[in-house]
This record gives structure tokens, sequence and C-alpha cells, in this order.
């Protein structure tokens, strides 16, 4: 299974990663980067094993999320045809919800 990093999705991974590690320490960044490896490893095994993202019921393309750490979601979508997980966006539920909607767009 591939799996593919929107550039916006890896931007704003890498801005909550400085985050964590400016404000909880690099071991905790560090912590975050493995459990995001094991969530994307299990959602390669289990594609469908991601909730879906609520907030984009409504589009053409089913959007699933795991968390990350309590308040990181990372959202993809699985291509069954092309066998690849695309990760579309990572984002912190403090956030408001229209501003997923709009990054989506």
């Amino acid at each position: 299974m591939d799996v593919e990093w929107y550039t916006k999705a890896q931007e704003h991974w890498n801005e909550q990663l400085e985050y964590c590690a400016e404000t909880f320490g690099v071991k905790v960044a560090l912590d975050c980067v493995k459990t995001a490896e094991e969530k994307i490893e299990r959602v390669c095994k289990f594609p469908e094993s991601g909730t879906c993202e609520p907030l984009l019921k409504d589009e053409e393309l089913v959007y699933r999320f795991v968390h990350i750490q309590k308040r990181i979601k990372l959202i993809y979508r699985f291509d069954e045809e092309q066998q690849t997980i695309y990760i579309v966006d990572v984002w912190n539920t403090k956030m408001l919800p229209q501003h997923l909607l709009d990054r989506m767009k």
C-alpha cells in the first residue's frame, strides 16, 4: 500500500510537530511522530479502520481520520483502485470546524 501526503498536509504536520517540540519538548514531538507512524501503518493494513470525518460527510469522496494525539487528527482518503492512502490534512481540533472545510476546497 502506498502512502502519499498532500503538500498542505505535510506543511500542517510539520507545523504541529514544531509547536509540540517548542511547547512540550522534543521527546513529546518524537513520541507524536512514532504514534503517527503506527497509525499510518495500521491504516495501510486496514484502510477503512479510520472513522469517517463527520465534517466532510457531504463530500464526494469518503474522508476518514485517526487521532495522532487527543486533539490532532490525521485526515485521509483511500483510493482502492490505486491502492493508495492519501493523507489530505493534519488538523488540530481546537480550530473552528469551518477552517477544515475551507482547507479542503
